[in-house]
């Protein structure tokens, strides 16, 4: 794939496979990258590499994990997968099943760790805001929180160029009646 992917996602946050959050952690995110640079060394790739991570770190993790992306100048990363901490929000039976939560009751939380990130990363790694993206509104406010790029369910087309550009984002199609207004659709080129 890489010499075809538009960018590679690392992605350490689903709650559904058992220990893979664990690469949260510091010393193991750092083999975890530093083996994936050196591959993509020696395959003599310029494949962007995303991370995706988990709405469900703490304070301790986020500096953490900036400060390891930074060192091996990942090119974006992506906030957040889905979350096991937020059922208890839920008003319905559904609240007890097993697995990530996703969409609108992880908005907030994952607009809220975007806005961690950007202030860290000041701008040296991109964000693509995941989590509860369902209209003009909802990823008007991914940007809000920091986030260049807002990802939806639906098939979105991200491409990340393989020199320090801008991502290329193309997403997020959506018109939204708010009070009566029209929220014009957000369609976002970068050239």
């Amino acid at each position: 794939f890489y010499d075809d992917a538009d960018y590679i996602t690392i992605n350490i946050s689903s709650p559904n496979t058992e220990n893979l959050r664990t690469f949260h952690e510091g010393d193991k995110l750092q083999d975890l990258l530093k083996a994936i640079m050196l591959e993509r060394k020696n395959l003599k790739s310029n494949v962007p590499i995303t991370v995706k991570v988990s709405p469900d770190i703490n304070e301790d993790q986020v500096n953490q994990i900036t400060e390891i992306l930074l060192e091996h100048e990942i090119k974006a990363i992506i906030v957040s997968n889905t979350s096991e901490a937020t059922r208890d929000k839920l008003s319905n039976i559904q609240r007890h099943q097993k697995g990530g939560l996703s969409g609108k009751p992880i908005e907030e939380k994952s607009n809220h760790l975007i806005n961690k990130f950007y202030k860290l990363l000041k701008g040296k790694i991109k964000i693509i805001g995941v989590g509860g993206v369902d209209s003009g509104q909802a990823a008007y406010d991914k940007f809000i929180a920091g986030a260049v790029c807002p990802s939806c369910g639906d098939i979105d087309s991200i491409k990340l160029k393989n020199d320090d550009s801008e991502i290329k984002c193309i997403s997020c199609n959506y018109s939204k009646q708010k009070d009566g207004e029209e929220i014009e659709s957000i369609k976002i080129i970068n050239d």
